[in-house]
């Protein structure tokens, strides 16, 4: 089992954007230079969907609650004494400093499982 916690949010949002299907890939810009850009395949129509870091699931809350939505009836989360978010799945907790920072670690888990 892969431990998150010492992942940057960035790696974790990457983890989970390949997961959710997102592509990534260099795109040229209008300098010339090329810039790593992520989009969803079909039925997006990329090039009106290219963002430049990958989606923000540590911290957008309409995007870890989807993540939590797919977790739905096995997961418990809750606000701890010493101020810190915890998700729990299957005996195991985890803490983090934001609530969707909190879910992303237990999705990513939850789908190692299988």
């Amino acid at each position: 089992m892969t431990d998150y916690s010492g992942w940057t949010d960035e790696q974790v949002n990457e983890v989970i954007a390949v997961k959710r299907g997102w592509k990534s890939e260099n795109f040229q810009m209008p300098s010339n230079d090329y810039r790593k850009g992520w989009y969803q395949p079909y039925p997006f129509p990329y090039q009106e969907n290219i963002i430049f870091n990958p989606p923000p699931f540590t911290h957008d809350w309409r995007l870890a609650g989807e993540l939590l939505e797919e977790m739905k009836g096995i997961t418990t989360f809750f606000y701890d004494e010493n101020h810190r978010w915890c998700c729990v799945m299957d005996g195991t907790y985890y803490y983090t400093y934001t609530p969707q920072r909190a879910i992303c670690e237990a999705w990513l888990v939850w789908k190692e499982q299988g």
